[in-house]
């Protein structure tokens, strides 16, 4: 895949993360307070200093920046998926319909 789509849907994506998780926990931080309210994600987020909150977009963005060149490396056939079917053990795994995907980064 070239680097300008690549580096397009990085963007696209990462915005769109950005505005849909990290601006609605500062939305949400304050739609409600009750004293009877257990405290939130969005009350921890609220509680950060705004160094905090830059720091925790960057670490966002990058996880979504290695998301991405992974799920980029499997369609360009660059990172393998093995498909495994763990044999069924009924104190772990009650769906006997269960698949593991693993995905080889080839490193």
């Amino acid at each position: 895949m070239t680097g300008d789509l690549a580096d397009a849907i990085r963007e696209v994506v990462r915005d769109y993360v950005n505005e849909s998780t990290l601006d609605r926990l500062e939305i949400e931080a304050g739609s409600t307070s009750s004293p009877q309210r257990e405290p939130t994600t969005s009350d921890w987020y609220a509680s950060l200093p705004d160094d905090g909150k830059d720091h925790l977009r960057r670490i966002v963005s990058a996880a979504v920046d290695e998301t991405i060149d992974g799920l980029l490396g499997v369609l360009d056939d660059v990172r393998e998926i093995e498909v495994h079917h763990p044999t069924p053990d009924r104190d772990t795994a009650p769906d006997a319909s269960a698949v593991c995907f693993v995905v080889d980064s080839g490193a």
